[in-house]
């Protein structure tokens, strides 16, 4: 896939908007963004339709520089909590009834949670031990900031919730001009 179908569902971007809210970090944020950017965060597209990955790459840096690494990381787990109620829920549910709801299950699922959210990246799990694993996220864009998997951190922490269980995530390893990403779990 070329870099320019790289892109999240309009249900990432307008739960990453509604953080921005919840937050109180919407203006602020947005007078440091570009004016296409500006645009898709005055007006979010629908949940179904997709946004250029340049606008949440922008997102990410922007917040990230305003506001510091564990702030991007802290945005990303609570945007997620926004996106379980918009999209992907049903997703999650034939997981969990399936598979059983642990983390190897949902980590080991990454490609199809990806693929319901991302186009132009993939991922894989490795499963490292009893309570550990890799998982493992590209993204075909040129260069992808940290910042941008820090935020994926933040969000991936929210799988142990979803599991009920708690857990830790490890800075992520980025590789390929930041296009890949390595994050190990593990957990109680």
């Amino acid at each position: 896939m070329g870099a320019v179908s790289t892109a999240i569902k309009g249900a990432v971007w307008r739960s990453q908007v509604a953080c921005l809210e919840q937050l109180r970090w919407k203006q602020r944020v947005r007078a440091e963004l570009a004016a296409p950017t500006q645009a898709l965060v005055d007006e979010p597209p629908s949940i179904v339709e997709w946004v250029s990955i340049e606008h949440p790459l922008a997102l990410c840096s922007t917040i990230e520089r305003l506001f510091g690494q564990d702030e991007v990381a802290r945005f990303g787990a609570a945007a997620t909590v926004g996106l379980l109620d918009s999209s992907l829920r049903p997703v999650l549910q034939g997981i969990f009834a399936v598979f059983g709801a642990n983390p190897h299950s949902l980590f080991g699922r990454s490609e199809l949670i990806v693929r319901a959210i991302l186009r132009g990246g993939g991922a894989s799990y490795t499963r490292v031990g009893e309570r550990e694993g890799d998982v493992d996220y590209t993204v075909d864009w040129p260069e992808i900031p940290a910042a941008y998997w820090r935020m994926w951190r933040g969000s991936l922490t929210h799988g142990f919730t979803l599991c009920r269980c708690s857990g830790t995530i490890a800075p992520p390893s980025i590789s390929d001009s930041g296009r890949a990403a390595r994050f190990r779990l593990s957990w109680e």
